[in-house]
């Protein structure tokens, strides 16, 4: 759990800034998206 808060708050520090947020998200909306189309196929 420790290692875990501590990850957490690295990431924080690295994902400051607008662009880091910004790259995040497409990855994130990128993953749903990928999932999202899996589960579809998969059904």
């Amino acid at each position: 759990m420790t290692l875990y808060a501590t990850g957490g708050s690295g990431l924080r520090r690295f994902f400051t800034t607008d662009a880091h947020l910004a790259k995040l998200n497409k990855l994130a909306a990128g993953l749903m998206v990928l999932v999202a189309a899996l589960m579809l196929v998969r059904i």
